[in-house]
């Protein structure tokens, strides 16, 4: 057995000392072979009827399943300053020829699972370990209903019944991380998807100690105390400095139109940098009233993109200062690190055995 697996699994108790042995055993046998099937990574018929008993066990969850690598997980976090708790939404492919497995994905011909992981990093993207997970599958029955029937339905859903609530259980798990690890400092950082007013609320609502969040805005926001939109807004600020950023190369087109889904060049871009600091109108919800929250919103906006390319604009809105443009910087520098989960894959946490702690 890897010498890893016992470090990251020391705190494993599944209630049986045999499922212990397993669960080691298991993680030892498709952490080194995670590109192939649980039978030829188990590497014979029995160990892999045993692997497949041990995930058809009750007393196997998700949650404890996950459990030591996150307690193993919150021993690195606490040794660092400061952690990005970078969280997103990523699809399993579960499409079978002969049956539907989980629920459907995107469309009818694709089955499978979604899962939405919170993964932590340092400031320098050293992955630390993964400390929540979300998995589910939609409901199979939706495929009879028509885009309108789901829209309709979905505007009637309460707010924890929806997908998107997925955003803000990942947004309070960093919390709990933030809880338990009260000597770093714990940024959440969403992409747009996670850009949910709801969310916004639960990072200024003082309850315990709360983790600090960036989430790159989706849409440009109306405001409680001024006729202007968020962007328009930032837009009049003066700007606090100019900085350089990295463009990488976008070769997939999706064809919907939406800007940031569309090709492009990889290039060196020029972007200026302002902040603002106001207060956001509440959107309409069915069946209640949101007060209205203060956010602090970081525009970064390349003024004189090349020929024929979309200028770069970033719309930060955070609970990190931004008041110079050092502080606007530092936040810029933390949602870059978010990168990282979209490269990451779940095949193995043996980044451990890299990690040293922070001097």
């Amino acid at each position: 057995m890897q010498a890893w697996i016992a470090m990251e699994t020391k705190d494993a108790d599944f209630g049986d000392e045999r499922l212990d042995a397993r669960y080691r055993m298991v993680l030892d046998q498709l952490s080194e072979k995670p590109s192939l099937s649980i039978p030829a990574a188990c590497g014979g018929n029995a160990e892999a009827q045993a692997a497949y008993r041990f995930f058809s066990n009750e007393k196997a969850t998700p949650a404890k399943v996950l459990e030591p690598h996150r307690n193993a997980t919150m021993e690195r976090i606490r040794a660092e300053a400061v952690v990005i708790a970078a969280q997103d939404t990523t699809e399993v492919d579960l499409t079978r020829k002969k049956e539907n497995v989980g629920g459907p994905l995107n469309d009818e011909n694709r089955w499978g699972l979604y899962a939405h992981p919170l993964l932590v990093m340092t400031p320098q993207r050293v992955p630390l370990g993964v400390v929540h997970a979300n998995v589910w599958n939609r409901d199979p029955a939706e495929l009879a209903k028509s885009s309108k029937e789901r829209k309709q339905e979905r505007r009637k859903k309460p707010f924890e019944e929806k997908e998107s609530y997925r955003w803000l259980e990942g947004y309070e798990a960093a919390c709990q991380v933030a809880v338990e690890a009260p000597n770093t400092k714990v940024v959440c950082v969403s992409d747009s998807e996670g850009d949910i007013y709801e969310c916004f609320l639960a990072g200024n609502s003082g309850k315990g100690r709360r983790a600090e969040w960036i989430v790159r805005g989706y849409q440009d926001r109306g405001l409680a105390e001024n006729d202007a939109n968020l962007v328009q807004l930032l837009a009049c600020q003066a700007p606090l400095g100019t900085m350089t950023v990295h463009v990488s190369k976008r070769e997939v087109s999706t064809g919907d139109g939406r800007k940031r889904r569309q090709p492009r060049e990889s290039r060196t871009a020029h972007v200026t940098v302002r902040s603002v600091r106001t207060l956001l109108s509440p959107p309409d919800r069915t069946g209640k009233r949101l007060p209205p929250v203060y956010v602090n919103a970081i525009l970064v906006r390349e003024e004189k993109p090349p020929a024929g390319e979309e200028p770069i604009e970033w719309l930060l809105l955070t609970s990190l200062p931004i008041g110079t443009f050092a502080d606007c910087c530092t936040a810029a520098a933390y949602y870059c690190c978010r990168w990282e989960i979209e490269v990451y894959q779940p095949k193995c946490p043996s980044n451990a055995r890299l990690y040293q702690p922070a001097a």
